[in-house]
């Protein structure tokens, strides 16, 4: 698994719709350690301005998002558990804008 841990590091994702395409850019603002692990706080960049989009937990079982667009997330959602293996699947529950989902690694 990665996932950026370092202030300064960068999540790039592309999201594509008929024929076009935008990318969007994520950048590692702050980190702060915890018993567990570390949380890791990302912003979105739009232009050259970083604005506070979400917070996650990131431990040896996973990646849980706790905070998502100023809101705290209750349940936090825990988005990636490790170790999955093919076939594992859990339900997604929170308070977050998007709506519950299963995720499935296969």
């Amino acid at each position: 698994m990665y996932y950026p841990t370092k202030v300064g590091d960068t999540l790039v994702y592309e999201t594509t719709f008929g024929d076009g395409a935008v990318e969007e850019v994520m950048v590692v603002i702050k980190v702060e350690p915890t018993d567990a692990g570390m949380i890791v706080t990302t912003g979105r960049k739009i232009c050259d301005e970083v604005t506070p989009i979400s917070r996650m937990e990131v431990t040896p079982n996973g990646l849980t998002r706790t905070w998502y667009a100023n809101m705290d997330l209750k349940p936090p959602a825990q988005l990636l558990k490790l170790l999955a293996t093919p076939g594992d699947t859990w339900t997604v529950k929170s308070t977050a804008t998007f709506p519950s989902r299963t995720s499935t690694r296969q």
